[in-house]
């Protein structure tokens, strides 16, 4: 809900995120569901996107969780239901749809910089994570990736990632942990 988080009045105030592009890397996403236009990438509110699990365009969700999560940040009931999407799909039909290689991620998030001025891409959204937790953050264990989250934080990509999915209470996970990428974790309804 955008009440448990405030969005409500920011919507309210008109931050609709109109103008706006996030990029969500995940499974996929539906190019014909209503929330966000019809047709395929280009048309609706879906403008862009690359399949590197696959190399290839097709940009099919093959699991629904990438729409689902699109639709939490830009959906018609979501954070931003008016921002742009851009579909970047890290899990493929190499296995079934069921893991993302970390290259893949990294490879997403250097294409979505490389490209972030002719998409207008401000924010990326990643919620995935690997089956690790730790207590500090990471940079140093994994000097690549943080070298290219660095990166996307200096060119004003704000970079959004699952903090985990094992509901550990004193740690995240895999990009989480790295100390350029901002950590998000899930509201449940009280009462």
């Amino acid at each position: 809900g955008t009440a448990q988080v405030g969005a409500d009045r920011l919507q309210a105030a008109g931050v609709t995120g109109k103008g706006r592009t996030i990029g969500i890397i995940d499974t996929g996403i539906d190019l014909f569901h209503p929330d966000f236009g019809a047709g395929a990438a280009g048309s609706g509110r879906i403008v862009g996107g690359w399949s590197f699990a696959d190399g290839d365009a097709d940009l099919y969700d093959c699991d629904g969780h990438g729409t689902s999560v699109a639709g939490v940040a830009a959906g018609v009931q979501g954070i931003a239901p008016e921002a742009s999407i851009v579909a970047l799909k890290v899990f493929g039909n190499r296995d079934g749809c069921s893991s993302a290689l970390a290259s893949d991620v990294l490879a997403a998030v250097e294409w979505a910089l490389d490209r972030r001025h002719e998409l207008g891409l401000e924010v990326l959204n990643v919620s995935l994570s690997d089956d690790r937790v730790r207590t500090g953050f990471c940079d140093a264990e994994d000097p690549v990736s943080a070298r290219i989250f660095a990166r996307a934080r200096a060119e004003g990509v704000a970079v959004v990632a699952a903090s985990g999915n094992t509901g550990h209470p004193s740690g995240v996970s895999w990009p989480a942990c790295h100390s350029d990428v901002v950590s998000v974790g899930m509201v449940y309804s009280v009462g």
